[in-house]
């Protein structure tokens, strides 16, 4: 071992060999010097550009206002005043500002001042009420009223019926309103039917609609109106709510009325026999434990089929069975096809599940249907209706009220088609 002036210098060589080893393998780190320095320079070089474009763009939008554009040749001027003009407030006082003006026109008049007029000068037919607010003698029926005027041209062979309005007529659903339009038929001609537009919500319609009828004068008195007022409904057969018969023979159509002048009649509940369509044997049972109801159509009677229908042997016979709950259709079923009958039979039962929550927002309809042999398109002949308030009246709502007041407990009755 070597030592010199007391060092160990074996020790020293180990240590740096040591050093050398630890140090082996890494780079070197190089430190830019000044780096933080040249990133300020930068950001304030960039300041300085900005501020200079944003400089030179201001001044370029203040030299584009001040000059006149070249396109337009409005000639510029400006005015210097050492004094403002004085402001007037406009009044009929001032004489400069009354004199472009009548004054006469804007006198006031004082609310004590008594208004001189005379008796003549109050005109009554500024006076009279509005026609829409007349009132009328009520229809001794307790179905309202029908206003119309018929005139006949010999000349021409026409007849034009003016259907005017209808006042009074009984509401047929819970927001005691209708909606009427009415069916015209020229009779003995029955193929020919006139329909008039259906009125929303009224019980008092405005109809002002004219039909023109052509047949010879010779048959003119033997010829009858019939007027058939309805009650249009979305979801079964519209509702009759009354009819008038008027017969031409019973009508002067002689100068100077000529049968323009307007005709009142009351409405009839009794539904003339060719209106009849037939009747339905219908038996319900509801058995509330289940929610379950069954519906049993039995048979019909008195079909009034079309004239082409009587005619025809090959003509066959079903009812279609409906069921509206909500106002939305939930279930159709429909019976067995039968041949013609004058009291065809069917007794075919139906099934339907009907919570107890949804039974007085439910109907059924039963629509009766005929078709020219096994494979015809079947035609309706009419349609019953029975339920709950919201959806039926009369018998239909009777027969349903009373089987919910005899559960599992059939109720039959009969039910005339409309």
């Amino acid at each position: 071992m070597v030592k010199s002036h007391g060092f160990d210098m074996e020790a020293i060589g180990n240590s740096a060999q040591r050093s050398d080893r630890l140090s082996f393998g890494k780079k070197p780190s190089r430190e830019l010097p000044g780096l933080p320095y040249a990133v300020i320079g930068g950001v304030i070089i960039l300041g300085i550009v900005i501020a200079i474009m944003f400089y030179l763009w201001r001044r370029r939008e203040t030299k584009g206002s001040s000059q006149v554009d070249e396109g337009d040749k409005t000639p510029r001027a400006i005015i210097k005043m050492d004094q403002p003009p004085p402001f007037i407030i406009p009044s009929l006082t001032n004489p400069e500002f009354a004199k472009e003006f009548d004054t006469t026109l804007f006198q006031r008049r004082e609310s004590l001042q008594p208004i001189a007029f005379s008796l003549s000068d109050i005109k009554p037919v500024d006076y009279q009420p509005c026609s829409d607010k007349t009132t009328f003698t009520p229809s001794k029926f307790g179905l309202g009223k029908l206003c119309f005027s018929v005139f006949y041209d010999e000349e021409s062979e026409q007849l034009t019926f003016f259907l005017i309005r209808a006042v009074h007529l009984p509401a047929k659903n819970m927001r005691g309103t209708a909606d009427p339009y009415v069916k015209i038929t020229l009779l003995p001609d029955k193929s020919r039917k006139i329909f008039t537009k259906v009125h929303r919500k009224t019980l008092n319609p405005i109809f002002n609609e004219n039909f023109v009828f052509t047949f010879p004068p010779t048959s003119l008195k033997s010829r009858v109106i019939r007027l058939v007022v309805y009650d249009f409904d979305r979801f079964s057969r519209p509702t009759v709510i009354g009819h008038v018969m008027v017969s031409l023979g019973d009508i002067d159509f002689k100068p100077p009325r000529c049968g323009e002048e307007h005709v009142w009649r009351d409405l009839k509940e009794a539904i003339p026999s060719e209106l009849k369509r037939g009747e339905i044997l219908i038996s319900l049972t509801y058995l509330p434990n289940a929610e379950r109801l069954t519906v049993v159509l039995l048979k019909a009677r008195e079909l009034n089929l079309p004239a082409s229908a009587k005619t025809d042997e090959d003509v066959r016979l079903s009812i279609k069975l409906t069921m509206v709950t909500g106002g939305r259709l939930m279930k159709t079923k429909r019976t067995a096809v039968i041949r013609k009958e004058a009291r065809p039979e069917f007794n075919e039962a139906f099934s339907m599940e009907l919570a107890k929550s949804n039974t007085s927002d439910t109907c059924i309809v039963a629509a009766m249907q005929y078709q020219s042999g096994s494979f015809g398109y079947p035609k309706v002949l009419g349609r019953v209706v029975v339920g709950a308030n919201r959806y039926s009246t009369g018998d239909g709502l009777a027969h349903w009220n009373e089987m919910m007041t005899t559960p599992r407990s059939a109720v039959v009755q009969w039910h005339a088609l409309l």
